[in-house]
């Protein structure tokens, strides 16, 4: 009974063995199939680091011509937004001046004051030019005869 026994004890190790033999094989292979994933893997990752470089790259070229550029533009946006308030306050007084003038009295004396007032502002802006044009000629004269 013994022997049968230590046989069967036997057979039971041999078989536990085998299968702990099959077990074994089954990890191996899993492992290769794991570091072959692992592998994969980091090429990816490495891929992924140069594609991050690249569009930090990207990135601190676009800044940089950002940067660039709101300098270039800084000066012409000074110049658009002075003038873009001198034409505002310029329309405010037009603004004004005809509403001023839609509520002024429109009598007949009135226009005519107007009117003169006008003519008066042609005649000192002629005069003043008139004056200028005699300057002008006194001064060609004297350059002909210093000649």
């Amino acid at each position: 009974m013994r022997r049968e026994s230590l046989q069967m004890a036997c057979s039971s190790a041999r078989r536990e063995m085998k299968q702990t033999q099959t077990e074994v094989h089954r990890l191996r292979e899993r492992q290769s199939s794991v570091l072959q994933e692992l592998d994969a893997f980091n090429v990816q990752v490495d891929v992924h680091k140069e594609l991050y470089q690249r569009l930090e790259n990207c990135i601190k070229s676009a800044e940089d011509e950002f940067q660039r550029l709101t300098q270039y533009t800084s000066p012409q946006k000074k110049v658009f937004t002075a003038t873009v308030a001198t034409n505002t306050s310029q329309i405010r007084r037009l603004h004004h001046l005809l509403s001023d003038s839609d509520i002024a009295d429109d009598s007949a004396n009135t226009r005519l004051e107007r009117r003169n007032e006008d003519i008066r502002d042609q005649v000192k802006r002629v005069s003043s030019t008139n004056k200028a044009l005699c300057a002008h000629r006194i001064w060609t004269s004297i350059s002909w005869l210093s000649f």
